[in-house]
């Protein structure tokens, strides 16, 4: 499937975590061809099975007349990862969802099943994408049961607290470590 990207920046869907995410697995899964705002005019639409935006929604809404233009009836499906902007009081693209609906065929992909919700009770199309963590943002601790855990603790000491404190040293690996003024 040859499926058409467009990005607000080539930098910026490498260095935002969620849009390298995305990108990558788009990749995987398709012929996929990136274009930026400025390019997008002279992409040839009809050649692709799928548009995708996953420019930022501000991005969206200042130029949802250039991109409604362009892409004429073609459905567009748009990833939006910051809805809250769109319809929070003073939020950066207020209405967004509303003007983008309202001139494009277009479904939204959002990252939470409450704004699925939110969305749908508000009539728009929307689904959910579900985001994983690709490997290369995974470190490689120890798992949480292997790691020594220390406690730390500083007043007074009174019996009932160092009875507690043993009783969580004898059956945890816990360091205790403590100030106290008896």
């Amino acid at each position: 499937m040859k499926v058409l990207q467009i990005v607000d920046s080539k930098d910026y869907i490498t260095s935002n975590c969620y849009q390298h995410q995305l990108h990558k697995a788009l990749k995987n899964a398709s012929d996929l061809t990136l274009c930026n705002l400025s390019e997008l005019q002279r992409i040839d639409i009809e050649k692709y099975d799928s548009i995708i935006s996953t420019l930022k929604m501000r991005s969206v809404f200042k130029h949802t007349d250039q991109i409604a233009k362009k892409i004429g009836n073609r459905k567009i499906t748009i990833y939006d990862q910051d809805p809250w902007e769109s319809f929070r009081e003073g939020g950066a693209c207020i209405n967004a969802y509303d003007i983008a609906a309202s001139k494009m065929n277009v479904r939204f992909i959002v990252t939470t099943p409450w704004w699925i919700d939110y969305l749908r009770e508000k009539k728009f199309n929307v689904s959910l994408v579900n985001m994983g963590v690709l490997p290369e943002y995974c470190s490689n601790t120890p798992e949480l049961s292997s790691r020594n855990i220390n406690v730390g603790f500083i007043g007074s000491l009174h019996s009932h607290r160092q009875d507690f404190l043993a009783a969580i040293q004898q059956h945890h690996d816990v360091n205790i470590i403590s100030s106290s003024n008896k």
